[in-house]
Protein backbone atom coordinates (compact mmCIF):
# COMPACT_ATOMS: atom_id res chain seq x y z
CA UNK A 1 0.00 0.00 0.00
CA UNK A 2 2.86 2.17 0.81
CA UNK A 3 4.11 1.53 -2.59
CA UNK A 4 1.44 1.96 -4.56
CA UNK A 5 0.52 5.29 -2.73
CA UNK A 6 3.69 7.02 -1.16
CA UNK A 7 1.41 9.86 -0.19
CA UNK A 8 -0.76 7.61 2.06
CA UNK A 9 -0.80 8.80 5.85
CA UNK A 10 -2.88 5.93 6.45
CA UNK A 11 -0.46 3.06 5.05
CA UNK A 12 2.36 4.30 6.39
CA UNK A 13 0.57 5.04 9.92
CA UNK A 14 -0.70 1.27 9.89
CA UNK A 15 2.98 -0.08 8.97
CA UNK A 16 4.49 1.76 11.79
CA UNK A 17 1.89 0.29 14.17
CA UNK A 18 2.93 -3.26 12.42
CA UNK A 19 6.87 -2.55 12.94
CA UNK A 20 6.37 -1.72 16.67
CA UNK A 21 3.97 -4.52 17.25
CA UNK A 22 6.65 -6.95 15.93
CA UNK A 23 9.27 -5.52 18.00
CA UNK A 24 6.99 -6.23 21.11
CA UNK A 25 6.92 -9.78 19.63
CA UNK A 26 10.70 -10.15 18.85
CA UNK A 27 12.85 -13.22 20.64
CA UNK A 28 16.28 -11.31 20.48
CA UNK A 29 16.87 -7.33 21.37
CA UNK A 30 18.50 -7.24 17.77
CA UNK A 31 15.58 -7.98 16.43
CA UNK A 32 12.97 -5.98 18.67
CA UNK A 33 15.59 -2.78 17.49
CA UNK A 34 15.21 -3.05 14.22
CA UNK A 35 11.86 -3.55 13.81
CA UNK A 36 12.14 -0.21 15.92
CA UNK A 37 14.17 1.65 13.60
CA UNK A 38 11.84 0.67 10.82
CA UNK A 39 8.86 1.55 12.94
CA UNK A 40 10.73 4.95 13.65
CA UNK A 41 11.57 5.77 10.33
CA UNK A 42 7.90 4.95 8.96
CA UNK A 43 6.30 6.93 11.33
CA UNK A 44 8.39 10.12 10.12
CA UNK A 45 7.26 9.33 6.92
CA UNK A 46 3.65 9.73 8.30
CA UNK A 47 3.87 12.58 10.28
CA UNK A 48 5.41 14.13 6.69
CA UNK A 49 2.24 13.32 5.35
CA UNK A 50 0.25 14.55 8.01
CA UNK A 51 2.23 16.96 11.11
CA UNK A 52 -0.81 16.77 13.27
CA UNK A 53 -1.35 13.55 13.92
CA UNK A 54 -0.97 13.30 17.35
CA UNK A 55 -1.35 9.06 17.45
CA UNK A 56 1.81 9.10 15.41
CA UNK A 57 3.65 11.66 17.18
CA UNK A 58 2.72 9.36 20.51
CA UNK A 59 3.49 6.11 19.05
CA UNK A 60 7.08 7.65 17.16
CA UNK A 61 7.80 8.88 21.43
CA UNK A 62 7.03 5.45 22.30
CA UNK A 63 9.47 4.23 20.13
CA UNK A 64 12.42 6.48 20.62
CA UNK A 65 12.00 5.72 24.49
CA UNK A 66 12.35 1.80 23.84
CA UNK A 67 15.58 2.50 21.61
CA UNK A 68 16.52 4.74 24.94
CA UNK A 69 16.78 8.27 22.40
CA UNK A 70 15.25 9.74 25.07
CA UNK A 71 16.03 13.09 24.37
CA UNK A 72 13.81 12.80 21.15
CA UNK A 73 11.34 10.72 22.90
CA UNK A 74 10.45 13.73 25.30
CA UNK A 75 10.23 16.22 22.28
CA UNK A 76 8.53 14.33 20.13
CA UNK A 77 5.77 13.47 23.07
CA UNK A 78 5.70 17.06 23.90
CA UNK A 79 4.66 17.48 20.43
CA UNK A 80 1.24 14.74 20.73
CA UNK A 81 0.90 16.71 24.08
CA UNK A 82 0.17 20.23 22.22
CA UNK A 83 -1.33 18.51 19.40
CA UNK A 84 -3.56 16.69 21.82
CA UNK A 85 -3.66 18.68 25.61
CA UNK A 86 -6.83 16.65 26.70
CA UNK A 87 -4.79 13.06 26.50
CA UNK A 88 -4.21 11.76 29.54
CA UNK A 89 -1.85 9.04 27.89
CA UNK A 90 0.18 11.81 26.55
CA UNK A 91 1.03 13.16 30.27
CA UNK A 92 1.53 10.34 31.60
CA UNK A 93 4.73 8.99 28.87
CA UNK A 94 4.96 13.05 28.78
CA UNK A 95 6.35 12.32 32.73
CA UNK A 96 7.76 8.96 32.98
CA UNK A 97 10.09 10.09 29.75
CA UNK A 98 11.18 13.45 32.06
CA UNK A 99 11.47 10.76 35.44
CA UNK A 100 13.81 8.88 33.54
CA UNK A 101 15.78 11.75 32.26
CA UNK A 102 16.12 13.31 36.07
CA UNK A 103 14.04 16.29 35.27
CA UNK A 104 11.51 15.53 38.60
CA UNK A 105 9.71 18.83 38.13
CA UNK A 106 8.54 18.60 34.74
CA UNK A 107 7.51 14.41 35.40
CA UNK A 108 5.64 15.59 38.59
CA UNK A 109 3.99 18.24 36.37
CA UNK A 110 2.62 15.78 33.75
CA UNK A 111 1.81 13.34 36.25
CA UNK A 112 -0.24 15.91 37.83
CA UNK A 113 -2.10 17.30 35.21
CA UNK A 114 -2.80 13.49 33.45
CA UNK A 115 -4.63 12.69 36.85
CA UNK A 116 -6.76 15.79 36.91
CA UNK A 117 -7.80 14.32 32.85
CA UNK A 118 -8.18 11.36 34.68
CA UNK A 119 -8.66 10.60 37.99
CA UNK A 120 -9.07 6.94 37.99
CA UNK A 121 -5.62 5.95 37.65
CA UNK A 122 -3.68 4.61 41.16
CA UNK A 123 -0.56 3.51 38.94
CA UNK A 124 0.04 7.39 38.15
CA UNK A 125 -0.26 8.44 41.48
CA UNK A 126 2.95 5.84 42.20
CA UNK A 127 4.01 6.99 39.38
CA UNK A 128 3.96 10.77 41.16
CA UNK A 129 4.87 9.31 44.49
CA UNK A 130 8.11 8.06 42.90
CA UNK A 131 8.97 11.20 41.17
CA UNK A 132 8.52 13.61 44.20
CA UNK A 133 10.61 10.45 46.22
CA UNK A 134 13.41 10.83 43.83
CA UNK A 135 13.27 14.82 44.33
CA UNK A 136 13.53 14.17 47.86
CA UNK A 137 10.12 15.57 48.83
CA UNK A 138 8.85 12.79 50.98
CA UNK A 139 6.60 14.69 52.41
CA UNK A 140 4.24 15.21 49.21
CA UNK A 141 4.98 11.64 48.47
CA UNK A 142 3.84 10.06 51.82
CA UNK A 143 0.31 11.75 50.94
CA UNK A 144 0.01 11.03 47.25
CA UNK A 145 0.50 7.29 48.45
CA UNK A 146 -2.15 7.58 51.19
CA UNK A 147 -4.23 8.36 48.34
CA UNK A 148 -2.99 5.37 46.11
CA UNK A 149 -3.59 2.78 48.86
CA UNK A 150 -7.26 4.03 49.50
CA UNK A 151 -8.20 3.31 45.68
CA UNK A 152 -5.60 -0.07 45.75
CA UNK A 153 -5.39 -0.91 49.47
CA UNK A 154 -4.71 -4.58 48.09
CA UNK A 155 -1.41 -3.21 45.95
CA UNK A 156 1.79 -4.42 47.70
CA UNK A 157 4.28 -1.88 45.51
CA UNK A 158 1.90 1.03 47.10
CA UNK A 159 2.00 -0.11 50.46
CA UNK A 160 6.07 -0.40 50.07
CA UNK A 161 6.69 2.95 48.95
CA UNK A 162 4.64 4.38 51.83
CA UNK A 163 6.58 2.13 54.46
CA UNK A 164 9.43 3.88 52.70
CA UNK A 165 8.46 7.54 53.21
CA UNK A 166 7.19 7.22 56.63
CA UNK A 167 10.13 5.45 57.62
CA UNK A 168 11.93 9.14 56.06
CA UNK A 169 9.86 11.14 57.60
CA UNK A 170 10.19 9.01 61.25
CA UNK A 171 6.77 8.04 61.64
CA UNK A 172 8.29 4.42 62.66
CA UNK A 173 5.26 2.76 63.25
CA UNK A 174 3.47 3.84 60.57
CA UNK A 175 6.14 2.51 58.95
CA UNK A 176 5.80 -1.25 60.52
CA UNK A 177 2.31 -1.05 59.25
CA UNK A 178 2.92 -0.21 55.67
CA UNK A 179 5.57 -2.73 55.45
CA UNK A 180 3.65 -5.75 56.68
CA UNK A 181 0.90 -4.28 54.56
CA UNK A 182 2.69 -4.79 51.75
CA UNK A 183 4.03 -8.51 53.19
CA UNK A 184 -0.02 -9.54 53.46
CA UNK A 185 -0.45 -8.58 49.69
CA UNK A 186 2.92 -9.62 48.64
CA UNK A 187 4.51 -12.45 50.80
CA UNK A 188 7.23 -12.62 48.22
CA UNK A 189 8.56 -8.85 48.25
CA UNK A 190 12.13 -8.54 49.89
CA UNK A 191 12.20 -4.37 50.33
CA UNK A 192 9.51 -5.08 52.61
CA UNK A 193 11.53 -7.73 54.48
CA UNK A 194 14.28 -5.00 54.14
CA UNK A 195 12.41 -1.85 56.14
CA UNK A 196 11.12 -4.02 58.43
CA UNK A 197 14.47 -5.33 59.50
CA UNK A 198 16.11 -1.45 59.15
CA UNK A 199 13.53 -0.38 61.43
CA UNK A 200 14.08 -3.32 64.04
CA UNK A 201 17.73 -2.55 64.04
CA UNK A 202 17.62 0.53 64.91
CA UNK A 203 16.00 0.67 68.01
CA UNK A 204 18.48 -2.15 68.59
CA UNK A 205 21.38 0.69 67.62
CA UNK A 206 19.82 2.31 70.58
CA UNK A 207 19.35 0.03 73.32
CA UNK A 208 21.66 -3.30 72.41
CA UNK A 209 20.61 -4.85 75.46
CA UNK A 210 17.28 -5.46 72.95
CA UNK A 211 19.28 -8.84 71.43
CA UNK A 212 15.97 -10.02 70.14
CA UNK A 213 15.16 -6.85 68.25
CA UNK A 214 18.37 -7.82 66.27
CA UNK A 215 17.51 -11.27 65.76
CA UNK A 216 13.97 -10.47 64.49
CA UNK A 217 16.06 -7.85 61.97
CA UNK A 218 18.73 -10.53 60.81
CA UNK A 219 15.86 -12.93 60.33
CA UNK A 220 14.16 -10.60 58.09
CA UNK A 221 17.07 -9.23 56.37
CA UNK A 222 18.08 -12.97 55.44
CA UNK A 223 14.65 -13.70 53.83
CA UNK A 224 14.73 -10.46 52.01
CA UNK A 225 18.18 -11.72 50.51
CA UNK A 226 16.57 -15.11 49.57
CA UNK A 227 13.67 -13.11 47.27
CA UNK A 228 16.87 -11.06 45.80
CA UNK A 229 20.77 -12.02 46.61
CA UNK A 230 21.34 -8.81 44.05
CA UNK A 231 21.61 -6.97 47.49
CA UNK A 232 25.25 -6.81 48.18
CA UNK A 233 25.07 -3.87 50.93
CA UNK A 234 22.49 -5.73 53.13
CA UNK A 235 24.43 -8.85 52.61
CA UNK A 236 27.13 -6.78 54.40
CA UNK A 237 25.07 -5.81 57.26
CA UNK A 238 23.59 -9.46 57.65
CA UNK A 239 27.60 -10.50 58.02
CA UNK A 240 28.12 -7.75 60.07
CA UNK A 241 25.57 -8.51 62.74
CA UNK A 242 25.83 -11.93 62.79
CA UNK A 243 28.75 -11.71 63.43
CA UNK A 244 28.11 -9.25 66.29
CA UNK A 245 26.04 -11.84 67.62
CA UNK A 246 28.37 -14.85 67.72
CA UNK A 247 31.10 -12.76 69.69
CA UNK A 248 29.60 -10.30 71.34
CA UNK A 249 31.53 -6.85 71.56
CA UNK A 250 31.97 -3.37 72.91
CA UNK A 251 29.20 -1.33 71.34
CA UNK A 252 31.64 1.16 69.87
CA UNK A 253 33.17 -1.33 68.17
CA UNK A 254 29.87 -2.65 66.27
CA UNK A 255 30.41 -0.56 62.66
CA UNK A 256 28.93 0.41 60.40
CA UNK A 257 25.50 1.02 61.55
CA UNK A 258 22.40 0.83 59.52
CA UNK A 259 21.36 3.84 57.48
CA UNK A 260 18.07 4.84 56.13
CA UNK A 261 19.33 3.56 52.16
CA UNK A 262 18.74 -0.40 53.63
CA UNK A 263 14.73 0.62 53.72
CA UNK A 264 14.56 1.15 49.91
CA UNK A 265 12.49 -0.85 47.64
CA UNK A 266 14.26 -3.97 45.99
CA UNK A 267 12.91 -6.37 43.60
CA UNK A 268 11.52 -10.12 44.17
CA UNK A 269 11.56 -13.20 43.50
CA UNK A 270 10.73 -16.61 44.87
CA UNK A 271 11.27 -18.17 48.16
CA UNK A 272 9.16 -19.36 51.82
CA UNK A 273 8.59 -16.43 54.50
CA UNK A 274 9.25 -16.82 58.03
CA UNK A 275 6.30 -16.13 60.10
CA UNK A 276 8.52 -14.19 62.52
CA UNK A 277 9.68 -12.11 60.05
CA UNK A 278 6.43 -9.75 60.13
CA UNK A 279 6.46 -9.17 63.67
CA UNK A 280 5.66 -5.40 64.72
CA UNK A 281 8.87 -4.08 66.60
CA UNK A 282 8.06 -2.58 69.65
CA UNK A 283 7.85 1.62 70.35
CA UNK A 284 9.95 3.77 70.55
CA UNK A 285 12.47 3.96 67.42
CA UNK A 286 15.69 5.51 67.86
CA UNK A 287 15.83 8.65 65.51
CA UNK A 288 17.50 7.49 62.02
CA UNK A 289 20.43 9.75 60.85
CA UNK A 290 19.94 12.23 57.32
CA UNK A 291 21.52 9.47 54.55
CA UNK A 292 19.97 9.42 51.08
CA UNK A 293 17.85 6.69 50.81
CA UNK A 294 18.96 4.57 47.45
CA UNK A 295 17.61 5.58 44.12
CA UNK A 296 13.91 5.16 43.37
CA UNK A 297 12.67 3.20 40.06
CA UNK A 298 10.15 5.04 38.08
CA UNK A 299 7.12 2.46 38.12
CA UNK A 300 3.81 0.68 37.54
CA UNK A 301 2.48 2.44 34.46
CA UNK A 302 4.03 1.50 31.14
CA UNK A 303 5.07 4.11 28.54
CA UNK A 304 1.86 3.97 25.94
CA UNK A 305 1.25 4.34 22.89
CA UNK A 306 -2.29 5.52 20.49
CA UNK A 307 -3.18 2.08 18.86
CA UNK A 308 -1.69 -1.89 20.20
CA UNK A 309 -3.14 -3.86 17.77
CA UNK A 310 -0.94 -7.30 18.81
CA UNK A 311 -0.91 -6.90 22.31
CA UNK A 312 0.84 -3.85 24.78
CA UNK A 313 3.70 -2.21 23.81
CA UNK A 314 6.01 -1.93 26.65
CA UNK A 315 8.74 0.15 27.07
Amino acid sequence: ACKSDPYSFPAHYKLGITFQALADLADTMASKQDHLHAAVKTYIRAINIDPKSFDAHLNLGTCYFQLDQKALALQTTYQAVKLNPTSYQAYTNYGLIAEYMGDYDTAITAYKTSIELNGNQPRILLNLASAYMRQGNFRSAMNTLRQAVKMRPGDADTWLYLGVCCFRQKQFPAAIEAFQNAIRNNPKLPGAYRGLGVICMYQYVSDRNRTDLRDMALRAWTYSLQLDPTQKDLRDLVAIYRQEAAKPVAPAQIEPEPTESAAAPSSSAPAEAPASAVSTAPAPIAPAPSEPIQPVQPIGQPIQSAHQPIGPIQP
